[in-house]
C-alpha cells in the first residue's frame, strides 16, 4: 500500500511540476503603439536663447532630472503623455508624429491645476545619445517656454533615455 501511496505522490509532484511550469500566455507581444517614444529620460534642464545658444547651464544646480513619456490609455498613435515632476511640473498631453518622432504644443495648460501655459517643441532622436559607457542609447531634446516664468527663458531639456547605469 506503501508503494501505491509513494507512486500516485510522485505522479501528483510531476502533473504540477509540468503544468505550473507553463510560460504560454494569451499577452500578444510588443508594447504600446508609440513604441521607442514612451520611455524614462534623464536630461538637465538649460535656459537659451533663441538660437539655442546656453544662456545658464542648470541654473538652478538640479544636475540630472527624469522625466517621462508614455502612451494614452486608448493606445493612441498621434498623443503621448509627457510629465515632469521635478523640474517645472509639467504633466500634459502633447500631439505626436510618430514617423518623424516629434511633439508640439502652443499655449496650453502644462499641469492639470492649469497653472499656467506653455509652448514646446521636443524630438526623439533613435541612437543619438550616449551611455557613460559610450554606447549608443535615444536621447530627446525638448525647448519650452511657460507663461508664468517671470524670465520669459526658452528652457530646453536635453539628454539620453535612462540605461539604469549610475555614476
Amino acid at each position: 500500500m506503501k508503494k501505491y501511496i509513494l507512486m500516485i505522490a510522485a505522479l501528483f509532484t510531476l502533473g504540477l511540476a509540468t503544468t505550473s511550469c507553463d510560460t504560454m500566455t494569451n499577452e500578444p507581444e510588443g508594447g504600446d503603439k508609440i513604441g521607442d517614444m514612451a520611455g524614462h529620460w534623464e536630461v538637465t534642464v538649460d535656459a537659451v536663447d533663441e538660437d539655442g545658444n546656453v544662456l545658464y547651464e542648470d541654473p538652478y544646480g538640479m544636475g540630472v532630472v527624469d522625466i517621462n513619456t508614455y502612451a494614452t490609455v486608448n493606445d493612441d498613435t498621434d498623443k503621448m503623455w509627457l510629465y515632469d515632476g521635478s523640474f517645472y511640473g509639467l504633466q500634459l498631453l502633447v500631439p505626436i508624429k510618430l514617423d518623424a518622432r516629434t511633439f508640439e504644443v502652443t499655449n496650453v495648460p502644462y499641469d492639470l491645476a492649469e497653472t499656467g501655459n506653455t509652448t514646446l517643441k521636443g524630438k526623439i532622436m533613435p541612437k543619438a545619445g550616449r551611455n557613460l559607457h559610450g554606447m549608443p542609447v535615444d536621447s530627446i531634446c525638448i525647448e519650452a517656454t511657460f507663461d508664468d516664468d517671470p524670465n520669459g527663458l526658452i528652457w530646453r531639456y536635453s539628454g539620453i533615455r535612462y540605461q539604469g547605469f549610475t555614476e
